[in-house]
């Protein structure tokens, strides 16, 4: 089950309360969506309030809104428990199947990745928020790339490609991610979902389940950009600049981005977000105590390595999406 899934399973559950006389009609007032986030304690999956914003509405308790919806919740395929947590919370931990299904929909998502455009510039790219759509990557420019990167998260610009830099470990993660999916074809074995239960591949998992949301918003807090035209003929004008001692190319590519691209707060959170996955990558793959996505030695490709291997490949997929909708190239290899 992935995080809009789980959404809209809420969203029924709260409808069919409503229907059955457990909640009164003036619940309908709340908006189409629901918020789901990590809980800061436990181990559930996801944390939603939308008992706490029931409460007013309905003048009834939010826990005791909170214990009408979790007794209907707990009866939902996918779901493994669902817990009252504090004022109202529903803490809801997901059937580790639903981490299966979440790999494999990634999966999916990367097979159908428009073609790459780093010979293609001629054309504009399609609208990422288009239904069935997907952006194609940007062409690598790591100078444009810091430039971009400064200018969404505040910090000062940095061409360095070391482990300090938050943009270098994401494009790192995602290339790393790459290399390790044509490692595996060159020993002839293809990535396959499976069990998930190590805590760095949890902690990894409901990152990714996170994402959604977040590129959810980012999608829908953007602003007009110029294709790669405009994108093309606002290089060449930097260059002419830069030949005079004026603003840099990179400085300037900044201001015409490829697309549409989310702006403030939506933009710095996914930023940040991809961070973490990058992070939490990092760790899966590369931690004192990670296991091995690829066999060493003599070893023979096993079902857990088609696991590891599904799970690298689909945050390769979330970084680069992520990063190609704020406006930044995936590179293939670093």
């Amino acid at each position: 089950m992935t995080p809009n899934q789980l959404q809209c399973v809420l969203l029924q559950t709260l409808r069919h309360a409503i229907a059955s006389g457990e909640l009164p009609p003036s619940a309908t007032a709340e908006p189409e969506r629901v918020t789901l986030r990590k809980p800061p304690h436990g181990d559930a999956d996801f944390a939603s309030p939308l008992a706490l914003r029931l409460a007013p509405v309905t003048g009834h308790p939010a826990r005791e809104i909170a214990e009408i919806l979790r007794n209907r919740l707990a009866q939902e395929q996918g779901i493994d428990s669902v817990e009252v947590a504090g004022p109202g919370f529903l803490n809801i931990t997901l059937r580790r199947s639903a981490h299966t299904e979440l790999v494999r929909a990634l999966l999916a998502r990367d097979a159908d990745r428009a073609p790459d455009t780093r010979t293609a510039h001629g054309t504009s790219p399609p609208d990422p928020a288009a239904p069935g759509s997907a952006a194609p990557e940007l062409p690598e420019d790591p100078r444009a790339d810091a430039t971009r990167w400064a200018a969404l998260t505040g910090r000062p610009i940095s061409y360095e490609r070391r482990d300090s830099q938050p943009l270098f470990r994401i494009q790192y993660a995602r290339s790393r991610s790459r290399s390790l999916a044509e490692g595996a074809r060159a020993l002839g074995f293809d990535a396959e979902p499976g069990d998930y239960r190590r805590r760095s591949e949890l902690t990894l998992l409901t990152l990714l389940a996170d994402t959604a949301q977040l590129t959810d918003r980012a999608r829908a807090d953007t602003r007009p950009g110029p294709g790669p035209e405009t994108r093309a003929a606002s290089e060449t004008r930097a260059d002419t600049r830069a030949e005079t001692g004026a603003e840099s190319r990179a400085e300037t590519r900044v201001a015409a981005p490829a697309a549409a691209r989310p702006v403030g707060g939506s933009a710095l959170a996914l930023a940040h977000h991809l961070t973490a996955v990058a992070d939490a990558f990092l760790a899966f793959t590369s931690a004192p105590d990670a296991l091995p996505v690829l066999p060493r030695g003599d070893e023979k490709p096993e079902a857990a390595h088609r696991s590891r291997l599904a799970l690298a490949e689909a945050t390769g997929t979330v970084l680069a999406g992520g990063l190609t909708q704020l406006g930044i190239s995936a590179p293939h290899h670093l």
